[in-house]
């Protein structure tokens, strides 16, 4: 499926189908957040496994084929796969291929929304993007998924990304301070236990 304009502009009509994938263009009458257009894409949506795909962002041929694959008999509810991170010129910065670790991501997002295959049932439990999070809210949605269970890490490169800078006057990083920041810890202070706390502090301690 395919959500039409984020915080306004044009979207080009789509065919019905993209090979023998059908596909589905969503036309809210109003602009979307990223938040409102994400929630909206999830609900509309048919299949069994949800992803993300932003406009400047490319899954590889085998992208989708090896999280069905990690993900199918398994007990993992959402696996995620290494990216390449690109420029504004197309040439690559860096790559994101981490190990799992829930310690880690309570400190930083490091999970591109493209690289995450998730199962629709952990929308049907709750998960869902925060209209208030800003910039932070697809960190916020990834912690609400692992909440539910840790998510599994399929090595190596299948998905490439754009590099976004963040907004003016925010510092990523688990030292950094800003009210979005404070915000989502705020949300998240009383589902987090001390002892989480604790192995988020060693992590960054290391």
């Amino acid at each position: 499926g395919l959500v039409g304009p984020v915080g306004g502009g044009e979207i080009h009509p789509l065919g019905e189908a993209c090979g023998r994938y059908p596909l589905t263009q969503l036309n809210p009458p109003d602009s979307l957040t990223l938040a409102s257009a994400s929630n909206l894409g999830m609900q509309a949506a048919r299949g069994q496994y949800l992803v993300f795909l932003n406009g400047c962002d490319l899954f590889l041929a085998d992208h989708l084929e090896r999280l069905v694959r990690a993900l199918i008999g398994g007990s993992a509810f959402a696996a995620y796969a290494g990216v390449a991170v690109l420029g504004p010129d197309g040439s690559r910065l860096s790559t994101l291929d981490e190990p799992w670790s829930g310690a880690r991501l309570r400190g930083e997002n490091f999970l591109a929304s493209a690289a995450v295959l998730f199962h629709r049932s952990l929308v049907e439990k709750g998960c869902h993007f925060r209209a208030d999070s800003a910039y932070l809210a697809d960190w916020d949605f990834w912690l609400q998924v692992a909440n539910h269970a840790p998510l599994l890490h399929i090595q190596n490169i299948s998905a490439m990304v754009k590099w976004e800078p963040p907004p003016s006057g925010s510092t990523p990083g688990f030292n950094a301070r800003s009210q979005d920041r404070d915000k989502l810890y705020g949300i998240w202070s009383s589902h987090i236990q001390p002892h989480e706390w604790s192995q988020t502090l060693s992590w960054y301690g290391s």
